[in-house]
């Protein structure tokens, strides 16, 4: 049995009451939070990241148990571009979480599936994506290095 939570952006005190309460229940945490989530007894994530690039969250996880420092470095990375290229869309414009899961599968080139959302949702315009790709290529490179093993 599992259960998927809203982000506890490193609140120790919650991290504490999940791990004394969860013996028998698997906990998931959002994807730009896996490393730190990880770190503090979480088993997993529903990978909003994973929307940008599959393949490399993936291998993002497999280095949460093989260098966690170096996860830890990747997702502060992660969070900066989430923090400065796709929560505004949220935060200031008003699009749906979707919205944003379905834009960030445009940079990342690794399913051609468009942005449009179906009524009554509001799809993020395709003439963002040239803006946001150049600043996350720079920001969290490893996104748009790795392909489809």
């Amino acid at each position: 049995m599992g259960v998927k939570v809203f982000d506890q952006n490193g609140n120790e005190s919650w991290y504490k009451e999940m791990r004394a309460n969860s013996e028998r229940l698997s906990v998931f945490i959002p994807g730009h939070r896996l490393a730190s989530g990880i770190q503090n007894g979480a088993h997993g994530a529903y990978s909003n990241i994973a929307c940008l690039n599959p393949f490399a969250a993936l291998q993002w996880f497999e280095l949460t148990k093989s260098d966690l420092p170096a996860a830890l470095e990747l997702e502060n990375r992660i969070n900066k571009f989430m923090e400065t290229l796709i929560a505004p869309f949220i935060t200031q414009q008003n699009f749906a979480n979707h919205a944003c899961d379905r834009f960030m599968a445009q940079p990342g080139s690794w399913a051609n599936i468009g942005t449009n959302l179906r009524w009554p949702y509001q799809s993020i315009p395709q003439q963002y994506i040239s803006k946001i790709k150049p600043i996350a290529q720079h920001l969290i490179p490893e996104f748009f290095e790795t392909k489809n093993p």
